[in-house]
């Protein structure tokens, strides 16, 4: 549920890490040339990168500030290198006292600046496929930027692509994840990436590392997955390719309403009537299934 993280840890333990035997660190910018001199990047993108250090799917950097940043998958800290299965709070609540204890610093004066949180579904009526076919955008109440259409990406060098709905703050991004991570069958997985500390407070509550096990925090994820989806325009590939509702394929048609909020809401319940009485009911069978396994994934177990 919660997977890439970005965290900033205070410069008071700039010496400790530096101390600490399980951090290698090197200088990122600096390269090994073919007659063996080491010489610096040019251009590099790490240019404000002072010394890295890579543990465990996590990556610890000291920029030229000497400001302590850590990034990179919680989930695949935990699982080493996996994360395409389940990774509920108990886990995740296990993942920080792991991670406090190797790193010998307190998660809660750690402050949490990006954060992705994710589910994975599986068994829909459509496949994986079918669903990214009829996405069409993204739309926010009191929005003055009409509909945010969804885009394709590759997925690096696998075969296939995810999409993504991108704002100033924040972005939806949706694919097949079985595909990504090369098994035989499917997995939808819905992402929510805030990279703004005050966006994900404003979302979830978090402040700090600490605060992804935070009872309140959680509930505040799980609402936000799932308001998030209801605000996802998607048309139902399932529908009979004839008919009133076969303009509602069409992103152009639903942008030019986007700023007329009775006349958009108005079509979107057409899109889903007909989506349930003629198609598959695929958002809200989606919607539904959401809501079932966020109250699995952010339930407390009593051991």
């Amino acid at each position: 549920m919660v997977d890439f993280v970005k965290i900033k840890i205070p410069s008071k333990y700039l010496n400790h890490f530096m101390g600490l035997q399980i951090l290698n660190f090197y200088n990122p910018n600096e390269v090994l040339c073919t007659k063996g001199e080491i010489i610096l990047k040019k251009k590099s993108k790490t240019k404000f990168i002072a010394l890295r250090a890579d543990y465990n799917n996590l990556t610890i950097d000291i920029t030229s500030k000497k400001n302590i940043i850590l990034h990179g998958s919680l989930h695949k800290f935990w699982t080493n290198g996996i994360n395409h299965n389940d990774f509920d709070v108990n886990q995740i609540f296990k993942c920080l006292l792991k991670l406090e204890h190797e790193l010998q610093i307190d998660l809660s004066l750690c402050l949490v600046q990006n954060l992705e949180i994710s589910i994975n579904l599986y068994n829909l009526p459509l496949s994986t496929y079918a669903v990214i076919c009829g996405m069409i955008g993204t739309k926010v109440q009191r929005s003055k930027h009409g509909l945010v259409p969804f885009t394709h990406r590759d997925i690096g060098n696998k075969e296939g692509y995810y999409i993504r709905s991108k704002r100033a703050q924040y972005e939806f991004k949706i694919y097949d994840k079985a595909l990504e991570s090369n098994l035989s069958y499917q997995i939808f997985r819905y992402e929510l990436k805030m990279n703004k500390g005050e966006c994900i407070r404003r979302f979830t509550g978090v402040s700090t590392l600490y605060d992804l096990i935070d009872p309140e925090c959680q509930k505040k994820i799980k609402e936000t997955l799932i308001k998030n989806w209801s605000t996802i325009l998607l048309y139902d590939v399932s529908l009979p390719s004839k008919g009133k509702h076969a303009q509602y394929k069409n992103y152009h048609f639903w942008n030019d309403l986007s700023l007329n909020k009775r006349s958009f809401y108005y079509h979107r319940l057409r899109l889903l009537k007909a989506s349930k009485e003629s198609g598959s009911n695929i958002h809200e069978v989606i919607s539904q299934m959401l809501k079932e396994k966020l109250d699995q994934l952010t339930t407390f177990k009593k051991e």
